[in-house]
């Protein structure tokens, strides 16, 4: 799991099959909840998997239309496919890199 800026997000989904980039707060339980079980699956994930500190790119708030951190995006072929907001479990993201 990488840590990249906003600005680096284009350039990350560029060229991948399967992008999961989770935005959070680093000063959020929520966020370092959802950082841990992304750290517990990304062995066993099928994507690449990035996150994008908004706290030290805010842009990335209004770059990606963010109304609840931590917020994940799911791009296939550089295509957003899905957005998950809280509620959602560690099955739900297991399920969702596979």
């Amino acid at each position: 799991m990488t840590k990249i800026k906003s600005t680096d997000v284009k350039e990350a989904i560029k060229n991948r099959s399967k992008v999961l980039i989770a935005f959070i707060d680093s000063n959020s339980l929520l966020s370092i909840s959802t950082l841990k079980i992304l750290r517990d699956i990304k062995e066993s994930a099928t994507a690449q998997i990035f996150y994008v500190d908004v706290e030290e790119s805010r842009e990335s708030i209004s770059d990606y239309s963010l109304r609840i951190i931590p917020t994940i995006h799911l791009y296939e072929s550089g295509i957003l496919t899905k957005k998950l907001i809280l509620p959602y479990s560690k099955e739900d993201l297991e399920c969702l890199i596979q």
